[in-house]
């Protein structure tokens, strides 16, 4: 009987060593993907104005305003789509983009992950 009870006990020992990993597995697994901020490298690009950004991530997919004369962005948003809209049974979903705020010297000041419906 003791032999019994000690194969019993070994048993439940393996499952919630199991049980452990996979919980662990997971849970690092979520926070990999909470902490990725898609491929853009927000402190990188704060600084650098519009045509440094689009030679190191190509073109912008949305832009508020037309280049000025100088090629650049300046006093306005522009952004690049990480997860385009959807049609769902409930309807259509809005896009979300990576959006890049320049100043009036066309510097990069601000990203944040903004929705889309920006006209046109």
């Amino acid at each position: 009987m003791e032999n019994i009870n000690a194969l019993i006990s070994e048993r439940k020992i393996k499952v919630k060593k199991t049980v452990l990993v996979i919980l662990v597995c997971i849970l690092f697994s979520a926070l990999l993907v909470a902490c990725s901020n898609y491929k853009y490298d927000d402190a990188w690009i704060i600084g650098k104005n519009s045509a440094q950004i689009e030679e190191k991530y190509g073109s912008f997919d949305r832009r508020a305003v037309a280049y000025d004369a100088d090629g650049l962005l300046r006093n306005c948003r522009a952004g690049y789509v990480i997860e385009p809209s959807r049609k769902t049974w409930h309807g259509k979903t809005t896009e979300q983009l990576f959006c890049v705020y320049f100043d009036a010297d066309g510097i990069a000041v601000s990203t944040e992950v903004c929705s889309g419906n920006w006209g046109g």
